[in-house]
């Protein structure tokens, strides 16, 4: 019995011994281990090195803003982009030039066109209309022309005179505008009775009864109601200087 566990305990000692690492091997196992479980660490290679000189160039103070190409690239020569930024140039002023030229010619038609922008000054008038008497805003004032006797117009084109309507209505009336910021509008008979007579407004255009013509300014601007007239030969219905020739009778409360 005592010789097989000695037997035993020497087979344990030439297993032990045959498992025995020597210093160079251990160190050498270490270093392999080290090397799988860190592969990017250890020695930089060239790429790498590259990398990082331009990561440097780019941090430094103006070069973030400029392309950076490695050495010994050709993107581009000296002369071909000095040709591409003259070309670039010139189509940018010929833009310029070409939006300048739009733009004058939206500002002719829109001061031909819209009433609603001021002019400048007052456009002059022809050598006819110099003499003429004017209203509060220098147009001509054709009802002061007629009542100063310097114009007397016919009554119709062939200069025929035309008998007036027996039951001739010259009484003012008032327009009540819904919009309670907005002062109501005065339409004064007499003076359109002066120029044409009541058959030319009454039935078609206006219903004469209280209450029976429902129309708004859009109306008027499309050329309905008063804009039959007015913005065609009598003043415009737009216009910052043309609202209160209308709307001028006061409200007794206005606002909300």
């Amino acid at each position: 019995m005592q010789e097989a566990r000695s037997n035993r305990q020497e087979a344990k000692k030439l297993k032990a011994q045959n498992f025995h690492l020597s210093p160079f091997t251990f160190h050498l196992l270490i270093f392999l281990l080290f090397i799988l479980l860190f592969p990017n660490s250890g020695c930089k290679t060239p790429s790498d090195l590259k990398e990082e000189a331009k990561v440097e160039a780019i941090d430094k103070e103006g070069f973030g803003f400029i392309p950076f190409y490695e050495t010994g690239r050709l993107d581009f020569t000296e002369e071909e982009a000095k040709v591409k930024m003259d070309a670039r140039l010139k189509r940018e002023r010929e833009e310029l030039e070409r939006k300048k030229g739009e733009f004058q010619t939206q500002a002719k038609e829109r001061w031909m066109g819209d009433f609603w922008i001021p002019p400048p000054i007052n456009p002059p008038l022809v050598s006819a209309l110099r003499e003429f008497p004017k209203d509060l805003f220098g147009y001509p004032d054709w009802s002061m022309a007629v009542k100063r006797g310097i114009i007397s117009p016919l009554d119709s084109i062939k200069g025929e005179r035309v008998k007036k309507d027996d039951e001739e209505f010259n009484q003012d009336i008032i327009f009540e505008i819904n919009d309670r910021m907005m002062a109501n509008v005065r339409f004064p008979h007499t003076t359109h009775n002066y120029w044409f007579s009541c058959r030319v407004c009454h039935p078609a255009i206006f219903i004469p009864k209280k209450g029976a013509n429902d129309f708004q300014m859009k109306d008027i601007w499309e050329g309905k109601f008063c804009g039959r007239c007015h913005g065609r030969i009598a003043y415009a219905p737009k216009g910052f200087e043309n609202c209160i020739r209308c709307h001028s009778v006061r409200r007794e409360k206005v606002g909300f």
